[in-house]
């Protein structure tokens, strides 16, 4: 009950929080929120499959930071499958201007 007040109260400040958007390597974010979920990735057995780096790409540090690791939180919550991983990836589109679409998929 604790955590799910504690999110609550962490959804409700975040249309508040000044953004500080700067260009950033995704691949440092994943790397970080990686190594804070470690323990739950071992004891789950799961496989993190990355079969390409990365962009660099114009956003806030702590909300992707965030997005990243509810997303991964989520697929280790609910992947029920015999062999386990999690692929993170993303596609680009045909307008090379247009931000990538990332994908996290189990």
């Amino acid at each position: 009950m604790d955590t799910l007040i504690e999110s609550l109260l962490h959804y409700s400040r975040a249309g508040r929080v000044d953004l500080a958007f700067a260009e950033i390597d995704l691949n440092s974010i994943l790397e970080s929120v990686l190594e804070l979920l470690q323990g739950r990735l071992e004891e789950k057995q799961i496989t993190i499959r990355i079969p390409r780096p990365l962009p660099t790409v114009w956003c806030d540090r702590a909300r992707i930071g965030e997005i990243f690791s509810n997303l991964i939180s989520n697929a280790l919550k609910y992947n029920d499958k015999a062999d386990k991983w999690i692929e993170i990836g993303y596609q680009q589109t045909e307008d090379k201007q247009a931000p990538p679409v990332f994908l996290c998929q189990r």
